[in-house]
């Protein structure tokens, strides 16, 4: 497992499950607009550090997510 279980990966196969969408766009614009750095983007997260949490929970609230 790895990106917090969104991705499975089998070291025997080096085969990927993806099990979630890669953030859409205008999420990480958002991110951007609203002054997150540095953040990094996965196959399916977002990742960042604790001072940014404000940001980035008004980006999901802004984007119209429950972030709970």
């Amino acid at each position: 497992m790895a990106e917090n279980g969104a991705l499975l990966y089998d070291p025997s196969s080096k085969q990927e499950k993806l099990l979630a969408e890669r953030p859409p766009e205008a999420f990480l614009k958002e991110l951007r607009a609203k002054g997150v750095h540095p953040f990094s983007v996965g196959r399916a997260i977002v990742a960042t550090w604790k001072p940014q949490e404000t940001a980035v929970l008004a980006a999901i609230r802004d984007q119209g997510w429950n972030s709970r």
